[in-house]
């Protein structure tokens, strides 16, 4: 099978944000997929005592496009959100912190 490379996405950009776009539009409309709010939590030891909870960082896995539909809504609100900021306080983007 061939190795997929960060290349195949680049020229493939276009076909893939329509695809994606479509995918998005459809979980919106009709529900989002179960396989796109199930996560399996993991817990990743740190130190000290294995047995204590708190020695242990937890992670989450869940499904790609889940996750790439959460980061592309929050770089909506966070556009969305220095506009905003932008217009009623008159700083640009590069004043917030």
């Amino acid at each position: 099978m061939m190795d997929l490379v960060s290349e195949h996405f680049i020229y493939a950009l276009d076909i893939l944000v329509l695809l994606l776009a479509h995918i998005f539009n459809r979980a919106m409309s009709e529900g989002f997929p179960t396989s796109w709010i199930e996560y399996t939590i993991v817990p990743i030891f740190k130190s000290g005592d294995l047995i204590m909870l708190r020695n242990h960082r937890r992670i989450m896995i869940g499904h790609y496009l889940a996750k790439l539909y959460d980061t592309f809504c929050m770089m909506l609100v966070k556009k969305g959100v220095e506009t905003w900021v932008y217009e009623h306080f008159h700083l640009s983007a590069n004043h917030i912190t």
